[in-house]
C-alpha cells in the first residue's frame, strides 16, 4: 500500500490532518502482514514512513505523520503529478503485486489545477489500472467538487475507488 498525501491542501482543510491520521490508523490496522509506504506529494522522492500493517509502534509512526503534515512546506506546482509518476516508477521496479493500492489523499485544490491535472494524468492513471494498481481517491468532508471530480477520475481510469472518509459509511468501505 502507498499513500500519497497532498500535504498543503489537506492542511488547508479543517480537520484535514485529524482526517488523514485517522485513515492511516484504520489501513494500518486492517492487515498485519501489508507493507505501507506514506509520501507527501511534496516530497515524493522521500518517504514520510514506512512500516508493516499494525506495527508495534503504530503510535509513534502516527505522531511522525502528524507532525509531518503540520510542517509541511507549500506545495510545489505539479506534486500531484510528480509523486503519481515516482510511485508508478516505485511500483514498477517489483515493490508491489498487480492488486496493490495506491491511496491518494488530496484536500482543497485550485479547480483550474486540478482540471489540467486530471487531463494530464488520465493516461497515467491508466498504465496503472494496466499493471493492476488501483489509484483510490480519499475525500474529506466538504470536498469541493472538482477536488471530488479528479479523484475519481483518477480512480477510474486505475480501475480503483473513491473514498469519502468523513462518514462512517466511506471508512466502512476501504
Amino acid at each position: 500500500v502507498v499513500i500519497l498525501v497532498d500535504g498543503t491542501s489537506i492542511r488547508a482543510h479543517e480537520s484535514g490532518i485529524d482526517l488523514m491520521t485517522s485513515f492511516v490508523s484504520l489501513l494500518s490496522s486492517l492487515d498485519a502482514d501489508q507493507d505501507i509506504m506514506l509520501f507527501s506529494v511534496e516530497e515524493p522522492y522521500s518517504s514520510v514512513a514506512q512500516f508493516k500493517g499494525r506495527d508495534a509502534n503504530v503510535k509513534q509512526i502516527l505522531n511522525k505523520i502528524n507532525n509531518k503534515f503540520v510542517n509541511v512546506p507549500d506545495n510545489r506546482v505539479g506534486g500531484i503529478a510528480e509523486a503519481l509518476t515516482t510511485t508508478l516508477s516505485t511500483l514498477s521496479k517489483g515493490f508491489a503485486a498487480s492488486g496493490s493500492d495506491v491511496y491518494l489523499l488530496v484536500g482543497k485544490q485550485s479547480d483550474k489545477e486540478l482540471d489540467r491535472l486530471s487531463r494530464q494524468l488520465i493516461p497515467l492513471a491508466a498504465r496503472y489500472g494496466k499493471n493492476g494498481w488501483a489509484i483510490n481517491g480519499v475525500s474529506l468532508s466538504g470536498s469541493q467538487e472538482h477536488v471530488v471530480n479528479f479523484l475519481r477520475s483518477m480512480a477510474d481510469y486505475s480501475n480503483g475507488q473513491l473514498f469519502d472518509i468523513s462518514t462512517i459509511v466511506g471508512l466502512a468501505q476501504v
